[in-house]
Formats: C-alpha cells, structure tokens, sequence
C-alpha cells in the first residue's frame, strides 16, 4: 500500500478509535483527556455527518478542555450555521477572532452568518478579511464556501465568482464543480451547465445526481433525445430516482413516446401513489391513446387529490369533447375557467363547446374574449374565422384573419385559410394571392387548404400557381 494511503487510513483508524471513546465517555458519564487535534477531529467528524447533537457535546466539552482555543470557537460558529443560528454563529466567530485576529475560518463562518441574515455588506467585508488572511492552500475551501452559500441563497450570479475561482485552483473539487453548474443552469447559461456538469461526471460518472441534474439542463433546451439518454443514465445507477422517473416521462410525452411517457409515470406512482400531477400525466397519456374512460378515470383521480388546480379539469373537457358529451365537457371547462380566468386556451374550449351546444353567439363572444387574452395563438383566430363561416358569415371570416395578421407573426395556415374564404366568394384574384403568400411561406403546409376545401384540387388556376412553386 502506498504510504499516502496508509496514512489516511492510519489517521482514519484513529479518529474513529477517538471517537468510539468520546462516545463510551459520554455514555458512562465519565471523563477522559484529549489533546487539541484530537478533540478537532471528534468535531470536524460530527459536523461533516450532520451529526448536530454529537457536534454541540464534543464543543462542549472541548470548551472545558482549552477554554481559550480559537479553533474551537470558530468550530462552535460552524456548528451554529449548520443551526441556522445566525447570531449564535457571529458571537462565536467574533470570540473566536479575539482569541486569534488571523482566524480566518472566524471571518469566513462570520460572513456566512451575516450573508443568511441578508447583511450582505458586511457579510462581503469578512468574506475579504477571510480571503486576506488565509494562506493559498486555504483559499480554495474559501471560495468554494462562499460560492456553495450564495448557491443556497439563489445568489447565482454571485456563486459563479467565487466557485470560479475555487475551480481554478483545483479542476478536481468535484462538489464545486457540481454547484457551478447548478448556478449556470439557474443563469441559463446552459452551455456553460452542459460543460460542468459532463466535466462533474467524468469526476463522477456513477453520481445519479449528475445525470438527472445534466437530463435537466437538457430538458432546459428542449434536447430531448440527450434529456432521455441523462435521466436512464440516473435511473441505471438508481432505478428508485423518483424525480427522474417524473421528469423521464415529461420528457417522453413531449416526444409524442406515450406508451414510454405512461410507463415511467406508473413506475413513479409506486413512490408518490396520489401525486396529482402524474396522475393528471397518465390520464393524457390514456387521453392521447384514445382510451377516454381510462382518461376520464385518471383526470377523475387527479381532482380526488388536488381539486384546485386547472389541468385536469381542462383534460376532462377535453375527453368529453373527443366523446361528443358536451354538456359534461361545458361542466368541466367551466370549472378549469374559474380557477385559471385568464387562460386563453380554456376560453378557446368554451367557445367550440358552446358551438356545439347551439349558442353560436356565446361561442364567438368566447373566442373574441380569448384573442383578447392572447392575440398570438394563430389557431384561436382561425377557430374563430371558421365559427363565422359555419354561420355563413364569410366576411366576418375573412376579416378575422386579415386582422389577424396585424398580431401574428406570418403564418402560412392563415393565408391558405383566407384562400379558401376568398373561393368561397368568388374573390378569385385575392385568393391566388392568400395562396402564393402561403407557399412562399411554407409550401409543405399545403394539405391545410385541401383537407379544409377539397374541391380546391380540381380549381385549373389553383393547380397552376401550386405546380409554379412545386416546380
């Protein structure tokens, strides 16, 4: 065995050797001696498990043991930040500085105390006194203290400065490279994510941790296939990841992959059996299957456990809509309306119901009040138009979409939709027009005029305008 290897372990041995002594101490309530490193070490041991309630009697009892020991109390600070005892955390810190002014674990932990209790000028000051006095071997565990706080703090900005600097001087601080790429991902700065995280991974290629956090970023920028490959990496490594199977299926069900979608969220369910959101998932699933009364019987599950939220009662319209029950379809958007008024798309819904009830005037009223909530939604505008043209109302279709365009980005749908309501007028001119504007557009959205129109196939100086382009 080499002999950096004996060492620790020979160290390790010890520590472990002082604390089951410690411990038979306080559990025969008796006394016993150790020197300062020793004691440290039964400290640093708790305080690096969490171990709160073992830390605060070492402290104690080091405290006993070397009354005036800086170390100690800038330890008992340490321990009073794992506490969240903020003030507790100062007043040991700045004792700790009386008995030792280059402490500069003191000025950090101090810092870390002012910066949780938002005093982030002074916390600043003592961030700087930390970084002046502590030798360069120090510096690194400084700023990645630093960083990891402004980290929890949602301070990313600031975290990246600091985890920069603590990468700089080592490239294999692996828990600093880690938090970097979270506060990059927050930033959405997503390359820079990308980059750290691999770089995380390659440090920790079996951290279940780093694949669901990279399948995250991933999912940030809409990279499925990678999302996918990130989340099975987590799930190989821990097939329990509840978070990755969540997020495995949402990925999924935006590939249109619904069996695979509806598969990860049952898995899910075996850990949060009522989670309303993956039961609300499953049900669209089921929805988009076509199987509606497993739709029905999921959204219906979905409201048993969280009857404030809209999606479900949206999903449930939906699946009516798909079975022609309009009546319970109206019910249900109704409710999805009253919790989300301003959602634009439920309004939209509750114009094609009303329709199909027989109240074309509400039907349109409900459309015109959804384009008010949002006039981008190019297929509001056509649902509307073509509402108008059921109604025989031709002008009022094909002054819908011309208006339309003063919102919409060009939109190839709308001008083979307006071609279509200018055939029906006899406006040939304007409608050769609409056409071409749709082709110079997007010439592979063509079909939309023919699966709305038919018999605009068999019209010569269609077929004339539509071969000049194809050609």
């Amino acid at each position: 065995m080499p002999n950096r290897e004996k060492e620790y372990f020979d160290e390790f041995d010890e520590v472990m050797g002082n604390i089951r002594r410690f411990e038979e101490m306080q559990e025969m309530k008796k006394s016993s001696f150790f020197d300062i490193a020793e004691i440290e070490a039964i400290i640093d041991y708790y305080l690096e498990s969490m171990d709160l309630d073992n830390a605060k009697l070492a402290l104690k009892y080091a405290n006993k043991l070397y009354p005036e020991s800086a170390s100690i109390y800038s330890r008992r600070a340490l321990w009073a930040l794992r506490q969240s005892k903020f003030n507790d955390a100062i007043k040991a810190a700045a004792h700790s500085l009386i008995l030792d002014p280059f402490n500069y674990e003191a000025h950090l932990y101090k810092g870390l105390a002012y910066l949780n209790l938002k005093n982030e000028s002074k916390a600043k000051k003592e961030f700087q006194l930390a970084i002046d006095k502590c030798n360069d071997d120090e510096k690194e565990y400084v700023y990645s203290q630093i960083g990891y706080n402004y980290v929890n703090l949602n301070h990313f900005d600031q975290a990246v400065d600091f985890l920069e600097k603590a990468i700089e001087l080592n490239r294999i601080n692996d828990v600093a490279v880690f938090d970097l790429a979270y506060a990059y991902h927050h930033l959405e700065n997503y390359p820079k994510s990308i980059t750290f995280y691999n770089h995380y991974l390659d440090l920790n290629p079996f951290s279940e941790n780093g694949w669901y956090n990279l399948g995250n970023v991933y999912n940030s920028v809409e990279n499925n296939a990678l999302a996918i490959e990130a989340y099975e990496f987590a799930l190989a490594i821990n097939p329990d990841y509840d978070a990755a199977l969540y997020n495995l299926g949402n990925v999924y069900s935006a590939e249109g992959m619904v069996d695979e979608a509806l598969d990860a969220y049952e898995n899910y369910l075996k850990f949060e059996e009522k989670h309303p959101y993956a039961l609300c998932y499953i049900a669209e699933c089921y929805e988009k299957k076509g199987n509606f009364d497993k739709a029905i019987e999921f959204y219906k599950l979905s409201i048993e456990e969280k009857n404030d939220v809209a999606a479900p009662f949206m999903g449930l319209a939906s699946t009516y809509i798909s079975l022609d029950n309009w009546n319970k379809a109206h019910s249900a958007i109704l409710t999805a309306i009253e919790l989300e008024p301003k959602n634009a798309e439920f309004h939209a819904s509750l114009g094609t119901i009303l329709y199909h009830l027989g109240e074309s005037e509400q039907a349109i009223d409900s459309y015109s009040y959804a384009l008010e909530l949002d006039t981008q939604n190019a297929d509001i505008w056509l649902n509307l138009s073509e509402i108008y043209y059921l109604e025989v109302k031709l002008d009022e279709s094909i002054q819908t979409l011309v208006d339309s365009n003063a919102y919409l980005l060009p939109n190839a749908g709308i001008f083979f939709r307006l071609t279509a309501y200018y055939l029906q007028t006899n406006a040939l001119d304007k409608a050769l027009n609409s056409l071409k504007t749709g082709l110079e557009l997007d010439i592979t959205s063509l079909s939309e005029l023919f699966e709305f129109m038919p018999e605009a196939r068999d019209i010569d100086e269609i077929q004339n305008v539509t071969r000049s382009f194809l050609n």
